[in-house]
This record gives C-alpha cells, sequence and structure tokens, in this order.
C-alpha cells in the first residue's frame, strides 16, 4: 500500500508529516487526503506557541501517543509544519484512521 503524500517512514520507528496547521477553528480536527500535507485544525490562537503546543496534544491524543513521541521539527512560526512521531510505523499510524477518511473537503 502506498503512503499518502504528506507521510515519509524515516528511521525504525520515525515518521515524518508534512501538516498544514490552522489555529482558531471551531473545533479540533484532522482532515486526511491522499495529496498535499495533512490539514489539522486547532482552536488554539497562534498566540505564545499555544496552537503548537494544541497540535502536539491532540495528534498523541488522536493517534494514541505520548506527546514527547510528537515533536515539531519545522515551522514553528508556519502554519505549514513538519511533525516527527516516535515509535510507530507507517501501517501502525494509517490503521489508526477513522473508517471516513474521505473528509478531505475545501478550506
Amino acid at each position: 500500500m502506498p503512503l499518502p503524500a504528506w507521510l515519509t517512514a524515516r528511521a525504525e520507528g520515525e515518521l515524518t508529516l508534512s501538516v498544514r496547521l490552522q489555529p482558531r477553528a471551531s473545533r479540533n480536527e484532522i482532515l486526511y487526503s491522499e495529496a498535499g500535507p495533512l490539514r489539522v485544525r486547532v482552536m488554539a490562537p497562534p498566540v505564545d506557541h499555544a496552537a503548537n503546543a494544541a497540535l502536539i496534544k491532540f495528534l498523541a491524543s488522536a493517534w494514541g501517543l505520548r506527546k514527547s513521541s510528537v515533536r515539531i521539527t519545522a515551522g514553528l512560526k508556519s502554519r505549514n509544519k513538519t511533525v516527527s512521531l516516535f515509535g510507530l510505523t507507517a501501517t501502525d499510524l494509517i490503521s489508526r484512521f477513522p473508517a471516513d477518511l474521505g473528509n478531505d473537503s475545501p478550506d
């Protein structure tokens, strides 16, 4: 099974995600798509790194990881981010997706 464009498998147990973050959303949600970056909406504002912290907490919770296993490796001050996940394989991550993956609606 090919990986989505936003997911790259690195070293053993490390995944890299291309994420487009939307702060100040009405709810926290992940919009899965095969092409382009993974879009994540968080309710936190982009003030004092609150949106970055909310992103880490939300992704860890959504995929059953500890917060220490999720790290923003690039784009701390940008909406476009690179996020690394540790201790998870691509197959494990994809198996944790919700059944309704077809929610890649436009902005």
